[in-house]
């Protein structure tokens, strides 16, 4: 093992030495083995041309020409897989090294010195603490205001005091059937916050939807199983207001307010507190602020 718990790698850095004995006589016999079809080659080409020359001499056979330049091919045809076979066991001897893919910290030896590993075996834990990216799930019904890239700025519980600008990484369009929520991954603009995986932040997500109309509070909605939602709304009346139901159509919510797309006009005044027990048509009294 190459590097301590803790230990901050650059990018290249060995990480584990594994014993490489037997991948070096593996390449050494590789390496033989191309050497001696090199040999062979060499000697079947000079005797194709000590052939050749003597043909013209009509001192030997066509057919012995045509079997020592059959044998220049098996022998060509020898090497390039001899080669081959060199190749694949010098690239086996490389992986008896184990490099840090990107600069970051060691974070856990899965592995010890001496331990038997085998492919596919995790052995080291290597963090990029230097580009931790957040991932945020979002309600499904921004997706088409993120695609155009809305700001994005983070709080992190461990900071709360900081707010940090942020820039896109990934919007996965994949929307999780379960809490209908997909996920927008975004990295912080300065970087030399220390972070650590695991940590919890809050985001706020900075839309522009190009429209204008009628909000009303979150408060004021009722949601039905049937997927109604309506608001109560207040109606003159004597000697005492009334209120009326209606349906409405919703927007994007920010703030505590949700947008009304439908169903409401402006400077309606709508029930805020105990609109769950009202019924059409019933009178009631308008508090203050502080009522």
């Amino acid at each position: 093992m190459a590097v301590g718990l803790g230990q901050r790698v650059n990018g290249g850095d060995l990480l584990v030495q594994l014993d490489s004995a037997r991948a070096h006589q593996t390449v050494a016999e590789a390496e033989a083995a191309v050497a001696e079809a090199e040999a062979r080659l060499a000697e079947d080409r000079r005797r194709l041309r000590i052939a050749r020359n003597l043909i013209k001499k009509r001192n030997i056979a066509q057919n012995e020409v045509d079997e020592r330049a059959a044998q220049v091919k098996i022998s060509q045809a020898a090497l390039k897989r001899l080669e081959a076979d060199r190749a694949a066991a010098r690239i086996e001897l490389q992986r008896h090294e184990i490099r840090a893919p990107f600069a970051g910290v060691v974070a856990e030896k899965v592995s010890e010195v001496g331990e038997w590993v085998s492919p596919g075996m995790a052995v080291v834990e290597l963090v990029a603490s230097d580009q931790a990216e957040i991932e945020i799930p979002v309600p499904q019904s921004y997706f088409p205001h993120l695609k155009a890239g809305a700001p994005v700025a983070v709080r992190f519980n461990a900071f709360p005091e900081h707010e940090y600008e942020t820039e896109p990484v990934v919007l996965v369009p994949v929307s999780d059937p379960t809490d209908r929520t997909f996920i927008l991954r975004v990295r912080t603009l300065e970087k030399d916050i220390p972070l650590t995986p695991g940590m919890s932040a809050r985001a706020a997500i900075r839309l522009q939807s190009g429209e204008s109309g009628v909000v009303v509070p979150r408060d004021a909605m009722i949601r039905y199983p049937d997927g109604r939602i309506t608001v109560w709304v207040l109606e003159p009346g004597d000697p005492s207001p009334k209120v009326t139901e209606r349906r409405i159509g919703l927007g994007l919510s920010f703030d505590g307010f949700v947008h009304v797309s439908r169903g409401l006009e402006a400077g309606a005044e709508v029930v805020v507190r105990g609109n769950e027990s009202l019924r059409e048509g019933q009178p009631v009294r308008v508090t203050g602020p502080e009522g």
